[in-house]
């Protein structure tokens, strides 16, 4: 069904002879259904509740209908994905799938290994997987060294992050590139206000309450 808030249907024959269809928020299964009264010579059919097996982890909120899958998953902070399984993380080992990319800049990220090594300067990363919009080696197959073919300079575009909860009073950011604000940098952004915005001639750690 299209129309998450049909969960039921009642049919039955009018004193007309005619059959009547009703359709209902409410099901046998919901908070309310004590309070169903039964109706002479009516049907009470209601959908098969693909919630009741419980789909959602980490205490993620399943919601019936929404999807061809027949339900989706609210997930709580610090979760994502269709089941709420994958921990929000932003590491990139595991890819920049819940992240939203606009331009060319990040279009081969995020690149695997120490790829500006085998030009002779060290990225020095940390894991296996970091995001640089001049780098172009968007797995292990591809051989090191490769940039963005629109040249390592050129491409623009931005990377922003799925929301996500600040706990305590201090972020880190490690951050590598230019030193002009107005063309490179990371920006942390609140209520959808900019409040903080990092530069570095060079990587480096920056910390700020």
């Amino acid at each position: 069904y299209i129309e998450p808030n049909c969960v039921s249907i009642n049919v039955g024959l009018s004193q007309r002879g005619n059959y009547i269809c009703e359709l209902n928020n409410a099901s046998d299964e919901s908070p309310s259904s004590s309070d169903l009264q039964s109706k002479q010579d009516y049907t009470h059919l209601s959908i098969e509740n693909p919630c009741s097996s419980s789909p959602c982890f980490n205490n993620g909120t399943c919601q019936a209908g929404y999807t061809d899958k027949g339900f989706r998953c609210k997930c709580p902070l610090g979760f994502t994905g269709v089941y709420c399984k994958k921990a929000c993380s932003f590491d990139f080992e595991d890819g920049i799938g819940g992240w939203k990319m606009t331009g060319r800049a990040f279009i081969y990220q995020p690149t695997f290994g120490d790829n500006p090594f085998a030009r002779s300067k060290s990225a020095q990363l940390q894991g296996d997987w970091w995001v640089g919009g001049a780098e172009k080696r968007p797995n292990e197959s591809v051989p090191a060294g490769g940039q963005h073919p629109d040249g390592a300079d050129q491409p623009h575009g931005t990377l922003t992050s799925p929301c996500f909860r600040i706990i305590g009073k201090n972020i880190s950011f490690l951050i590598g590139g230019g030193c002009k604000v107005n063309e490179v940098r990371a920006e942390l952004i609140i209520n959808n206000q900019l409040l903080v915005y990092i530069v570095a001639e060079k990587p480096l750690r920056r910390s700020f309450n």
